[in-house]
């Protein structure tokens, strides 16, 4: 069984899975660049209908729904690859079609010797197991050496129940902020509060003010955009899918020349 035409080694769809990540990456790069030129953040007030206390903050519109989409495909991609590698190396070593030879993780060492022998996995022939195994693919913890997090989740939100994770994004801030005058207002109330982002609502709240009061900011930043949700929360979103890409790639390679080697 073949997967595109690469002379019929079957690796030929895992890699061109890999390589169009290159263009993903970029489009995500330019439109990461182009929402944080066009400062994407207005100045809002609310006042307390109680006692008339005023509070800033700083919102950030969402981030474009785009990069939500591209971040979504390259993960299945990456996991597309992976499966597909599997079970290239799998059909070349058994000369003939394997049904149940996705790409294994686990959550410890015992756990992966476990997976890598049943259910989807049942076809990937012992042959592979020494390799698989350096690849770690199971996170790191207490009780043994080894692991690989970055893969793991990744495994985990491609995994059969991603139909149960969306996958989103936000901006980190690092803000630099300079109070350069403020009037309490009637009550005298002043009350600043440390910049720390709320990533549920993306804001930044700034000062609280008795009635009337003002006050006037220099405000800096600088960001990034990260995962909003699931396991990955706070990861870097781009850093993230290179640095898998890169891991992907290495498998890849490394399972055809096994299985080349073994046969």
């Amino acid at each position: 069984m073949t997967y595109g035409d690469d002379n019929g080694s079957g690796f030929e769809s895992a890699r061109f899975l890999i390589e169009e990540i290159d263009s993903d990456l970029n489009e995500i790069k330019t439109l990461t660049e182009e929402y944080f030129r066009n400062n994407p953040y207005a100045l809002v007030k609310e006042q307390n209908p109680i006692n008339g206390d005023e509070h800033a903050k700083i919102v950030f519109r969402p981030v474009p729904s785009r990069i939500r989409y591209i971040t979504s495909n390259v993960i299945k991609n990456l996991r597309d690859a992976l499966d597909q590698a599997c079970s290239a190396a799998s059909e070349h070593i058994k000369g003939k079609r394997c049904r149940h030879a996705h790409f294994p993780f686990g959550e410890n060492p015992d756990d992966f010797e476990v997976a890598i022998t049943k259910s989807v996995c049942k076809d990937i022939p012992s042959e592979l197991y020494p390799i698989l195994r350096t690849f770690e693919l199971y996170p790191t913890g207490e009780g043994y050496d080894g692991g690989n997090n970055r893969l793991r989740m990744l495994g985990r939100v491609s995994g059969p129940h991603k139909h149960r994770i969306a996958i989103s994004a936000a901006p980190n801030i690092v803000p630099t902020l300079q109070c350069l005058e403020v009037f309490p207002g009637k009550n005298g109330k002043v009350i600043f509060h440390h910049p720390l982002q709320e990533r549920k609502n993306n804001e930044f709240p700034l000062v609280t003010l008795g009635k009337g009061g003002r006050a006037r900011f220099n405000l800096q930043m600088t960001g990034q955009l990260i995962f909003a949700n699931t396991k990955l929360r706070d990861v870097p979103v781009r850093e993230f899918l290179m640095a898998c890409q890169g891991d992907v790639r290495k498998i890849v390679e490394e399972l055809e020349s096994e299985a080349l080697r073994i046969k």
